[in-house]
């Protein structure tokens, strides 16, 4: 039911219905995450039923946050269409150096997405396989964010609550109590299964550094 927002190596081909570890044993080491592959899962979010929409800020333009992890997030600094824009449409004069990727660390910015390194990502969830004649490489998630991705839901907003020790008023104590959680946002499928609502997951060849 998600096979309409998940996308394996940069193409559609690597996908099994069905079986997700043949979908994730398709992906070779050559498969990194790529100005061409993002836009692909830009294109393939927006057409997916139900629609991911992007972002639109109050001046009317869109965007996707895309988070990923280090190893993904090298292998797209160094792709030649991310260095080409960086290059050659970024501003020159003022501060142009100032925010410039290519000298300045944080968030990539091409074609309506936003890239954005989280260094857990690669910790927490790295993904090795075996593929037929060739040695276990390191697959990691990318995960390209829309409207209403997660929700946070309140079950008791936050009040102080206080302690208070009658020894001689030596011991106090003041904290705070709350009830909450954080899901990704997922919508009932006719067949009764879950699809993701605003997400849109990439898996990619991230081999660690050697």
């Amino acid at each position: 039911d998600n096979a309409d927002r998940i996308l394996f190596g940069g193409s559609q081909g690597n996908l099994v219905a069905g079986n997700f570890a043949s979908s994730l044993a398709n992906i070779t080491a050559g498969m990194t995450l790529s100005a061409a592959a993002s836009l692909k899962m830009k294109r393939l979010a927006k057409k997916a039923n139900p629609r991911i929409r992007p972002y639109k800020l109050k001046n009317g333009r869109e965007y996707f946050v895309t988070f990923v992890g280090p190893n993904c997030f090298r292998d797209l600094q160094s792709d030649t269409t991310i260095i080409n824009a960086n290059s050659q449409a970024r501003p020159r004069e003022g501060d142009g150096l100032d925010k410039n990727p290519l000298f300045q660390d944080g968030d990539l910015l091409y074609n309506g997405i936003i890239f954005r390194e989280i260094p857990e990502m690669d910790v927490r969830l790295p993904i090795t396989y075996q593929t037929a004649g060739s040695a276990a490489i390191q697959v990691s998630p990318v995960f390209m964010c829309g409207q209403s991705a997660m929700a946070w839901c309140w079950g008791r907003m936050p009040r102080p609550t206080f302690r208070k020790e009658d020894d001689y008023q030596f011991l106090r104590g003041v904290g705070v109590e709350m009830a909450y959680g954080l899901k990704k946002i997922a919508k009932l499928s006719p067949a009764n299964n879950y699809q993701e609502w605003g997400i849109f997951t990439g898996f990619f060849a991230s081999q660690n550094d050697t």
